[in-house]
């Protein structure tokens, strides 16, 4: 095996089989430092906002709701390690003698002020609407940007956040690029034939299970592992919501906002709703509304079905926009508004509500 020792940028082995060990351990470290900083950055928004929390939790509801969390951040971890190793472990295959190792830091510098900048948003969004990234988001990309820029600096500390963000970029810098120079274990001396393939196979049997492994929380199938639509483990909501790193938080949104436009909504049958006319909805409302406050409304003749009424959040509300889809934007799609306002009315926060008081 041949080894050519410490050149200006490290240990560098012309052996592609010692060369993709040396890297998948230093892609090892950059996935634990990434774990541990989600890991941190739940524990210090626990503590932080701990007024939140129910008075009935207990430690051992603590722990549950860190250790649930733990295994999710598998995949957020996971995935910026992913990158490191498509980028600068797999082209080192072709040519070891290619020096990659500062993609992979600045990957994890990249990964670092992304998380860095995601944990300092998520004290006022969670004061604002009690949950860990949702729906709220994806309408925020729908709103007018200047004045949401404003908002954010008025009333939600941009400039000082973003100053932090940035500190803790460069802290996390720096203490990944020393993990990252501490250099990597070589493959015991003589390996040669059939072992040196035996060798190579089983490292790429335990990268693929590994990959397996933080791909699905923790487990190796959705049967074993965890994902965010059943990570609420604990009694608390507050819990619940810290499980969630900021990762999750926002594919949580993103894949509600996927499922809001595809029209698949808990509830709604899509294809009844797509045949549904003005009377049919008034029977259904009728029928269905726990009060006679909806009942009793002309609802087809009411402002809010005109679109000059609550234009902005009817548009900006990916089910409803479905609704609009799959007909002729008769008052049906419009009736039918309600519904889904109230089946996500934990997500979204629409000034409907608070105008006409149906929720």
């Amino acid at each position: 095996m041949r080894i050519n020792r410490y050149q200006a940028t490290g240990w560098i082995a012309e052996n592609r089989l010692e060369r993709y060990f040396q890297n998948i351990q230093q892609d090892l470290k950059l996935f634990l430092f990434l774990l541990v900083l989600l890991c941190a950055y739940r524990a210090f928004f626990m503590w932080k906002l701990s007024g939140f929390m129910g008075s009935g939790v207990s430690v051992g509801d603590i722990l549950q709701a860190n250790w649930t969390g733990l295994r999710l951040s598998l995949k957020g971890a996971g995935g910026f390690t992913l990158l490191a190793f498509l980028l600068a472990t797999l082209p080192n295959l072709i040519q070891p003698h290619w020096q990659l190792g500062r993609i992979r830091l600045a990957i994890g510098t990249i990964a670092s002020f992304i998380l860095a900048v995601l944990f300092e948003a998520r004290f006022p969004y969670y004061e604002e609407f009690h949950m860990t990234y949702g729906l709220q988001v994806m309408q925020g990309a729908h709103d007018d940007k200047t004045a949401l820029f404003f908002t954010m600096v008025q009333e939600y500390g941009l400039p000082w956040r973003l100053a932090l963000a940035i500190l803790l970029t460069v802290i996390c810098w720096a203490i990944l690029r020393r993990i990252l120079a501490g250099g990597a274990c070589s493959l015991p001396v003589g390996i040669s034939g059939p072992r040196k393939l035996l060798t190579g196979i089983g490292l790429a049997v335990l990268t693929i299970a590994f990959m397996f492994f933080a791909r699905f929380g923790g487990g190796f199938n959705y049967a074993t592992g965890i994902n965010w639509e059943n990570a609420g483990t604990t009694g608390d909501d507050f819990l619940n919501e810290c499980i969630l790193d900021d990762v999750q938080g926002i594919y949580r949104a993103i894949q509600s906002e996927k499922m809001m436009r595809a029209g698949n909504i808990y509830g709604v049958d899509k294809q009844a709703a797509g045949e549904m006319t003005p009377e049919s909805v008034q029977a259904e409302l009728m029928r269905t509304a726990p009060g006679a406050r909806i009942a009793s409304r002309n609802i087809s003749s009411s402002s809010w079905a005109k679109p000059g009424r609550s234009g902005r959040c009817l548009n900006n509300m990916p089910g409803f926009m479905w609704l609009m889809d799959q007909g002729a934007g008769s008052r049906a799609e419009c009736l039918l508004y309600p519904i889904l306002h109230a089946q996500w009315r934990l997500y979204l926060d629409c000034p409907y509500r608070h105008d006409h008081g149906t929720v």
